[in-house]
């Protein structure tokens, strides 16, 4: 489907989960030759849709839009991709081969991503989000550096969301380290929050780093969308490592979500400072066997050879560790 379409689809506020089930989950492969050949296909679509899910219930129902409605959101999607060409934001949609290959594999994945800078970083096959808590303790933060210092030392493109605290910490490492970060945000590409991460998301750019996000240029963040946008963070990502988070933290969200997505889960724990840290969230997820406790050297080594297992290039799984002090974990 081409994206002048599919944008015109997500402006006329039809659910993401009736767009694809209406138009990618048994692909027909119809091409319109203009937007009212289109109009007239989304009509029937649309109306077929309704039957089949028998929709009386007001909530669950989908407006059939009038063509007046239809050519709104249509010139408004046009109005997308001019913005996005001046802002070099790459449009890419789930048909698109660069679309990436492990976020294909989840369930209510994006079907648009705007993303701004090393696109090919889209299908790196090792990626690990590094996260926890916009609050870390001083330890966090030291754990945070030096293992996401680890992870760029072994090649891992570090995934994170441009959040205060153990994001921007685990975002500045990488870039220190000169390895590859991909951002991931809960608002248009036009836009940082926060604001005091406007200078880090230039950075990453300049970098060979990569910014990716499901809205729209000129879409505000919603506190729905920081949810919404954690599914991302573990889907594309092998395994995601939580540094501090409590059990009602947010990143606990992205801990949910990586364990539905069958992803790798790594939580920083030392026994010695269970009481001086934030790892509530961490030793729970340890404790129902959702995560690997990461608590020495030989751990974190392990960690990586899961996340190198199955390269594409057939190469073994090593892990670099031969800096690692203990003494990071005391």
């Amino acid at each position: 489907m081409n994206k002048e379409y599919l944008i015109t689809l997500q402006n006329l506020a039809i659910k993401r989960k009736a767009i694809y089930e209406m138009f990618f989950e048994k692909n027909d492969n119809f091409q319109a030759s203009d937007k009212k050949e289109f109009y007239e296909y989304l009509k029937d679509k649309c109306n077929n849709y309704i039957k089949k899910n028998n929709m009386k219930k007001m909530k669950n129902k989908i407006e059939i839009p009038n063509y007046e409605e239809y050519d709104l959101a249509y010139n408004k999607a046009l109005d997308t991709i001019d913005k996005c060409e001046k802002e070099n934001v790459f449009i890419i949609t789930l048909e698109s081969e660069k679309y990436p290959k492990l976020l294909k594999t989840i369930d209510n994945k994006p079907l648009i991503l705007y993303a701004k800078g090393n696109l090919e970083l889209l299908n790196d096959n090792d990626t690990v989000a590094v996260i926890g808590t916009r609050e870390p303790t001083e330890k966090g933060k030291i754990f945070c550096e030096r293992i996401t210092e680890i992870f760029v030392k072994n090649d891992l493109t570090i995934v994170s969301g441009l959040a205060l605290g153990c994001d921007s910490i685990a975002h500045k490492t990488c870039i220190n380290k000169n390895g590859y970060t991909i951002g991931v945000l809960a608002h248009g590409l036009d836009y940082m929050y926060p604001r005091e991460n406007i200078e880090l998301s230039r950075e990453i750019i300049n970098k060979n780093g990569l910014l990716i996000s499901e809205y729209t240029i000129g879409e505000k963040p919603k506190k729905y969308f920081f949810v919404e946008r954690d599914r991302i963070q573990s889907g594309i990502s092998k395994a995601i490592c939580i540094i501090e988070t409590n059990e009602k933290g947010g990143t606990m969200h992205t801990a949910e979500h990586a364990k539905n997505q069958k992803r790798i889960i790594g939580c920083i724990y030392v026994e010695a400072l269970k009481d001086k840290m934030k790892i509530s969230g961490n030793i729970k997820l340890i404790e129902e066997k959702v995560a690997y406790k990461l608590s020495n050297a030989d751990d974190i080594a392990n960690f990586i050879k899961l996340i190198k297992k199955n390269r594409k290039d057939k190469s073994e799984a090593k892990a670099n560790i031969e800096d690692v002090q203990l003494s990071i974990f005391l």
